[in-house]
């Protein structure tokens, strides 16, 4: 299996984001474009795949870095007395706890043991959305792996 396959599986960082509290279910992670089977929830998390750059070093190691960036997705489907304040808390909550879990931390060293390093740093955040009903922030998580 590939680096991404292993990384983007039900049982590998769907499943820490749900240990995160950040989503309810692993199912509420999708890669890509969002499934037609993936249920409308209140939030949901879509992991987007940047293209991997080669790093000659970090430290005394040749990695490669492998950039994502994690799109916290969170919907109004609490009906009109739900404010579009409280969809933006929620928003720069996630995020927060994002990079607070991941940066310079080593994660799922178990299913990828050749992970080096970890940051993560909010990329952006949409504080006046086009419409009410979806609030949107992206941190930009990037994995060195050992070559």
């Amino acid at each position: 299996m590939t680096f991404h396959s292993t990384l983007t599986g039900a049982a590998v960082w769907p499943a820490d984001l749900v240990t995160a509290g950040i989503v309810s279910t692993a199912a509420h992670v999708y890669v890509g474009r969002r499934p037609r089977m993936i249920p409308q929830t209140d939030r949901s998390v879509r992991l987007e795949r940047l293209p991997k750059d080669s790093v000659e070093e970090y430290g005394h190691q040749r990695v490669t870095a492998h950039p994502y960036l994690l799109h916290v997705l969170e919907s109004d489907s609490k009906g009109p007395k739900q404010s579009g304040g409280a969809l933006v808390t929620a928003v720069d909550a996630a995020l927060e706890a994002v990079v607070d879990r991941y940066h310079g931390t080593r994660p799922f060293v178990a299913s990828l043991p050749l992970i080096v390093a970890v940051t993560a740093e909010e990329e952006e955040f949409d504080e006046d959305p086009d419409t009410g009903l979806v609030q949107t922030g992206a941190v930009r998580v990037t994995f060195y792996v050992k070559e």
